[in-house]
């Protein structure tokens, strides 16, 4: 008797574990969307201290996306609520490399010239400044 209820309560936890998964992964997705398509209302909505740290399958956070696809008051919000601005994706690049190679001038303005902690630590990571701020 004691076996079953063991096995019982195992499956329940795992299916637990199941749907707290799926639901995460599925906030993650809306999160992301709403980052990449520039919704700055909705990212503000669905940002917590969870999930400003998610990555997609690539590595990419949230400030990756918003850095790549040049979402300059996102990227304002996700660091001013501590995103991870040493962060780097799969391929080794963090966002403000993201927004240098994407020529996302003002997302990388942003990032290095900011008087802020967070962003002193992203200046701290360039060795040299791109040419459109030489």
């Amino acid at each position: 008797m004691k076996t079953s209820l063991k096995k019982i309560l195992i499956t329940f936890l795992f299916f637990l574990a199941k749907i707290t998964y799926s639901m995460t992964a599925n906030n993650n997705q809306e999160l992301f969307s709403a980052v990449s398509q520039g919704d700055l209302l909705t990212t503000q909505k669905l940002v917590n201290k969870d999930n400003i740290h998610a990555q997609d399958k690539n590595g990419n956070t949230p400030l990756s996306i918003a850095a790549l696809e040049g979402h300059k008051d996102i990227v304002k919000f996700l660091v001013k609520n501590k995103a991870n601005i040493e962060h780097k994706n799969i391929n080794g690049d963090s966002a403000l490399l993201i927004a240098i190679q994407g020529n996302r001038q003002k997302i990388v303005h942003l990032l290095l010239f900011d008087n802020s902690e967070q962003r002193r630590i992203c200046r701290s990571m360039v060795t040299v400044i791109p040419d459109f701020y030489a």
